[in-house]
């Protein structure tokens, strides 16, 4: 009786397990909104300057707030915020160290109405895009989300978090 209760266990177990790969659209919204509404991460703020190139003063700045699950040590969330010409709001959301969602909004600055110019919404699974949602021209390729995605996380292994 034992034997087939522990086998049944063991694959069950082994195919929940599985399942968490493949994440669907609505699994990464419920995710992300689980994300959102935790209370306790540990913030980390970075920021700095943007000089436009061949400029010698600063034009305008950035910060990146790195939201860290402070039990698993993992990164579950980043807001990065740019203003040089226009604001641009990219956050991340991370599960079990992947990528699985980005959402963007370009801002105009320039003439003070502040209006949205793009927003996007791109859905990742397992290092692939699965989905985009896009409204005006995109703040960057998908492929440049996860390049960064990979530099944020090691970031958090080795800058951020002490063992």
């Amino acid at each position: 009786m034992k034997l087939p209760f522990i086998l049944f266990f063991v694959v069950f177990t082994k195919l929940g397990f599985a399942q968490s790969d493949l994440l669907t659209k609505h699994q990464i919204d419920s995710i992300v909104s689980s994300i959102d509404s935790t209370k306790g991460l540990i913030d980390v703020v970075v920021d700095g300057f943007i000089r436009p190139k061949g400029k010698r003063k600063p034009k305008g700045g950035f910060s990146e707030i790195y939201f860290i699950n402070k039990a698993t040590n993992h990164l579950q969330k980043l807001e990065r915020g740019a203003s040089l010409f226009y604001s641009d709001f990219t956050t991340y959301y991370f599960f079990k160290d992947n990528l699985i969602l980005v959402n963007t909004i370009r801002k105009n600055i320039n003439d003070r109405t502040n209006i949205e110019i793009s927003s996007g919404k791109y859905y990742f699974r397992n290092g692939e895009l699965i989905d985009r949602q896009e409204n005006g021209n995109p703040l960057s390729k998908p492929e440049a989300f996860l390049t960064h995605a990979k530099m944020y996380i090691t970031d958090v292994k080795t800058l951020l978090i002490k063992k």
